[in-house]
């Protein structure tokens, strides 16, 4: 073989070798501070495949180019409060991890890959507004993150800090430790399908919470409280095929489901309702199969 082969060759290794995740960390401004700004991170701006490393208390600006996901995806590992002001852009997941908050503020049009909460609590903070590629939809506002799938793994919490929105994901609750991995907020209606592989909890701290699609989680326990507020117009409503438990406190719960016939009634695997206080329900609960 010549030397001319073997140079071919080595630089064709090199060309194929991996190329490996960064990290960077923020080291801008505790408010204000441009994502897009290299002088605000110690190993330049996280872009796809990296990983962005927050330490402190942090809201970003909303001036710069956006952060990019692209198609390795993007992930944001923070220890302290965070909030991103910043539209993110790409085709890949978007991660969280750490276990600070962290809030996400934008208007989304142009994002495509799903987020995946691992650790910690990812905020959605929206108005009567959407986060899809469908732009600004009037009066029927949805809060959603371009309709792809939600993942809550791990020690993750998906919150919904919304007001007269709608969250149309499908969201996947899978190896979570148990407790609460999905959270209402305010007054949101929750529309796309919601499945469990493991228990977990679903909790409304606030009023109006609607529920208008199934939970599926197979041989485990989905218990839903609202310990805070009377509610005034909760909808349970769908097919839960799971075990269900509800968990009331000084609470109405309104059962309006739309399928199977007749209406004003849930349909689950198994049941146990849980009141305290001045606690009531309205309609009707179908236990499968002659369960519990």
């Amino acid at each position: 073989m010549n030397r001319l082969m073997v140079s071919a060759l080595a630089l064709a290794a090199v060309l194929t070798l991996p190329v490996f995740a960064k990290e960077s960390k923020w080291i801008g401004p505790a408010t204000g501070g441009s994502y897009s700004d290299e002088a605000n991170w110690d190993n330049g701006v996280p872009g796809p495949g990296d990983v962005a490393v927050f330490d402190s208390a942090t809201e970003t600006s909303n001036t710069g180019k956006s952060p990019d996901c692209g198609s390795l995806g993007l992930t944001i590992r923070n220890s302290a409060a965070v909030t991103l002001n910043m539209r993110i852009i790409g085709s890949g997941p978007f991660i969280k991890q750490g276990t600070g908050e962290l809030t996400y503020k934008a208007y989304n049009y142009n994002y495509t890959g799903g987020l995946r909460v691992e650790e910690g609590s990812f905020v959605l903070t929206l108005t009567g507004s959407t986060m899809s590629n469908e732009g600004l939809s009037g009066t029927k506002s949805k809060t959603v993150f371009s309709k792809t799938p939600i993942t809550v793994t791990d020690s993750g919490i998906f919150k919904a800090n919304t007001w007269n929105s709608e969250v149309d994901n499908e969201i996947i609750v899978t190896n979570h430790i148990s407790g609460v991995a999905i959270q209402s907020n305010g007054p949101t209606t929750w529309s796309g399908s919601i499945r469990g592989y493991g228990d977990f909890t679903f909790a409304n701290t606030y009023e109006a919470m609607k529920v208008g699609s199934s939970i599926s989680a197979p041989g485990h326990t989905v218990t839903m409280t609202a310990p805070n507020w009377n509610w005034k117009s909760n909808q349970l409503s769908g097919v839960v095929d799971a075990d269900l438990v509800l968990s009331m406190e000084n609470d109405t719960l309104q059962i309006t489901a739309k399928s199977p016939s007749p209406g004003n009634t849930l349909t689950v695997k198994s049941a146990k309702i849980e009141m305290s206080g001045s606690a009531t329900w309205g309609g009707m609960v179908v236990v499968k199969n002659g369960g519990k």
